[in-house]
């Protein structure tokens, strides 16, 4: 075998003021400009040729090697970097100049180190210098072989050679290829450590190193051969030393093992695939420095898949791959290298393979990959390399506009692909809402529509997306209307003012915000702007006030038709009862609004009930009981409506009756929402409560001695008259709660 030691060429150029690489038979003429361009150069070829041997693996390529050109009068390096092609510019003076490859440990197993020097070159202006630097096997090397294997595996399990260092310590195992690397200068301690296999006991001891050079030499290959003696003790029994050197047969065991990285030549070696996604590029490179002679390939796919199963629970290896095993490959989309043409790099690709993977019921799925490469008689790695494709669920908001929200139901006005194909997703999904523990399937024509049974404690409701019948996403929680009672809806609250022994009540307690409201203002407002000669009985009354409750016990609102105001008069048994004043009792949400015309009790005096009363919640019906005492046949009413921020009316109802109800009766006013309509949210509640329907000159009413009562402070009711009281039709409410069946 021709050995031709490899040089590392230094040579300034420059041409024009400008550096090129070397190109032609004589570069560098015509340079005005001094500075080295490096290339490298096996020894045997002519120095102009400034290529590498092809001999030589891909790891020591130019490229590889780390140049450094330091100047020797100061120490200071003018270069230190990559042993490339282009132009490295220095300016005159005297240098020293070396290549390496490697880092030379104290010892390691896969560590092969290169270095070459060459001092005192001298580098004058304008000057084209030609430099060679021999570059040779910087450390040490010990491989060990084995005789008799059959008796030292009736005894041992496992075993192999353990190589010290100093304080360095690295392990061969009798099953690898691997070598230890060492220090030039060093000596080395060998120990045989097995497992036996009776017992499990582990074994170590010392080997006699007499065989062994007291120190190595740069470059020094070791082969040190075991056997096991008729003693039963391991020996060693053969050493050879041989000077390996860099040249067109490097030997194999000097070269670095094959090298992986992670995905996409990454560190990560876990990547996540969201199912429904683009392919996901998941590529696992690797470089030899030899031709690669094998990979070998295992998984443990939980994607459910039979494509993917079916490669589990085997081990396949490239050179060994039946065409049956080529067809599974097929199959899952995994695209392997071929062997053919002795490459020393290439890639296993699964990114074909990520866009056909699906979670197991939308579970993050670990795909498991385990692989190693081989070359130059060398694994990558003892054990494969784990690799991780985790498929995991694509997340989706379910959306639904905030009018379509109501106290135990909302309507899905679509979805938001946050990750993963939209355009995949949204074909095929469905809703389910949470209801006691399980999840239940949205109903109405296009399964849109969650609705619970109850409401909810805490007025939320978990509604989530589920794609292809099969993949749950992360549940989107709203925030349901909470279905509120209306303030003093059993009318116990409320309080009376006195005037000039008469008295006004209002339905809220003393000191409290009102919500409910009466009429009261304007039938006793002959209280306000008037002298005491006017504040007769036929000048004031209040419509509204309070009797006993349903049930005996509590507070209920009564409710009369009065003609008593300001302005009427009464003189020698004749009355005269203003228009004005021929008004039902009212009872209402929000407040009253007074207009009175000056002190002219002829005035046109009115009133106005204010829809202020803020309620955030859209019930869908009214429920309450009353008792109602006609006079010549009246009619009462009740209405209510809903409103929004802007005082728009969302919704109303109305109810009215007419018979006499002397005993308390139930009723119900439904608001009669359309399931094809849009409402908006509700800001505002306007309830109110009418003891006639004939307010005004057809108003009935008699004269008569009313009878009214009030609340002393242990809750008893005491009663009170008033004569002469132009009393109508009486309407008595009592316990009102609002339904929320939306």
């Amino acid at each position: 075998m021709n050995k031709k030691t490899l040089i590392c060429y230094m040579a300034a150029a420059c041409i024009g003021g400008g550096f090129i690489s070397c190109q032609s038979e004589d570069p560098w003429s015509g340079q005005t400009q001094s500075g080295f361009v490096v290339s490298l150069a096996d020894a045997g070829v002519e120095a102009t040729t400034r290529q590498t041997p092809e001999e030589l693996s891909k790891d020591l390529k130019q490229d590889a090697f780390t140049l450094s050109i330091v100047r020797q009068a100061t120490g200071e390096a003018r270069y230190e970097g990559p042993c490339k092609a282009d132009p490295i510019s220095v300016p005159a003076g005297v240098y020293t100049l070396s290549a390496h490859y490697g880092d030379d440990p104290v010892l390691a197993l896969d560590a092969p180190y290169f270095t070459g020097k060459v001092e005192n070159v001298t580098l004058n202006g304008n000057e084209v210098k030609q430099v060679s630097i021999p570059c040779k096997v910087g450390n040490a090397l010990l491989s060990v072989r084995y005789e008799n294997t059959d008796k030292i595996e009736s005894l041992y399990s496992a075993y192999g050679v353990a190589v010290e260092v100093g304080e360095e310590s690295v392990s061969i195992d009798h099953a690898s290829n691997e070598s230890a690397y060492f220090k030039a200068g060093s000596s080395v301690k060998l120990y045989f450590k097995g497992t036996l296999l009776e017992g499990g006991e582990e074994k170590s001891m010392e080997l006699a190193t007499k065989l062994l050079p007291k120190t190595f030499a740069a470059g020094d290959h070791a082969i040190v051969t075991l056997r096991i003696s008729p003693e039963m003790t391991i020996e060693i029994t053969k050493v050879e030393v041989t000077e390996a050197t860099i040249d067109a047969t490097i030997p194999g065991e000097w070269l670095p093992k094959p090298k992986m990285t992670g995905f996409n030549g990454d560190v990560s070696t876990s990547l996540t695939y969201i199912e429904t996604a683009d392919a996901l590029a998941a590529a696992i490179p690797f470089t030899t420095s030899m031709a690669v002679e094998d990979i070998e390939l295992s998984f443990d796919f939980q994607d459910k898949q039979e494509k993917f199963q079916v490669l589990n629970s085997r081990t396949f290896t490239l050179s060994n791959l039946s065409e049956e095993d080529s067809q599974l490959f097929d199959a899952a989309q995994i695209i392997l290298p071929s062997l053919a043409n002795s490459p020393t790099e290439g890639v296993i690709d699964f990114t074909q393979m990520t866009a056909a993977l699906l979670t197991n019921d939308g579970e993050e799925t670990v795909n498991t990959i385990n692989v190693r490469v081989k070359a130059n008689g060398r694994w990558s790695s003892e054990e494969p390399a784990v690799y991780e494709i985790r498929t995991v669920a694509p997340q989706v908001t379910v959306t639904a506009n905030t009018e379509n929200i109501w106290s135990k139901q909302l309507t899905v006005s679509g979805a938001t692909v946050e990750t993963g194909n939209a355009e995949t997703i949204l074909a095929n999904l469905k809703y389910q809402y949470y209801e006691n523990g399980e999840w239940k399937d949205c109903t109405g024509d296009n399964g849109t529509l969650a609705r619970l049974t109850e409401h909810p404690e805490n007025a939320q409701m978990q509604v989530r997306a589920v794609y292809r019948n099969a993949v749950p996403c992360q549940p989107t929680t709203f925030e349901l209307e909470t279905p509120q009672q209306l303030p003093n809806s059993d009318m116990e609250q409320w309080h009376y003012e006195t005037y000039n022994n008469r008295y006004t009540f209002n339905p809220w307690a003393s000191g409290e915000t009102s919500f409910w409201d009466t009429n009261n203002d304007f039938t006793t407002r002959h209280r306000h702007n008037s002298s005491a000669a006017v504040i007769t009985n036929y000048n004031g009354f209040h419509a509204v006030s309070y009797v006993s409750g349903r049930g005996g016990s509590g507070l209920a609102a009564e409710l009369r038709n009065t003609a008593n105001g300001r302005g009427n008069t009464r003189f020698l048994g004749i009355h005269n009862e203003q228009t004005q004043n021929k008004v039902a009792g009212e009872l209402f949400t929000g407040t009253c609004s007074l207009n009175m015309s000056g002190n002219d009790v002829n005035g046109d005096d009115s009133y106005s009930r204010e829809k202020n009363a803020s309620f955030p919640s859209r019930p869908t019906s009214l429920h309450f009981y009353y008792k109602y005492a006609p006079y010549n046949s009246d009619t009462w009413s009740a209405h209510i409506e809903l409103l929004d921020a802007d005082k728009n009316v969302i919704i109303s109802s109305d109810f009215t009756a007419s018979e006499t109800v002397n005993d308390w009766k139930e009723a119900i006013v439904p608001l009669n929402y359309n399931d094809n309509e849009t409402y908006g949210k509700c800001a505002y509640i306007y309830i109110i409560f009418s003891s006639t329907v004939n307010a005004g000159d057809n108003m009935p009413y008699r004269e008569i001695t009313q009878t009214y009562y009030l609340q002393g402070s242990n809750g008893t009711l005491s009663s009170q008259t008033y004569d002469p009281a132009y009393v109508g039709s009486v309407l008595t409410i009592d316990d009102l709660s609002l339904i929320y069946d939306k």
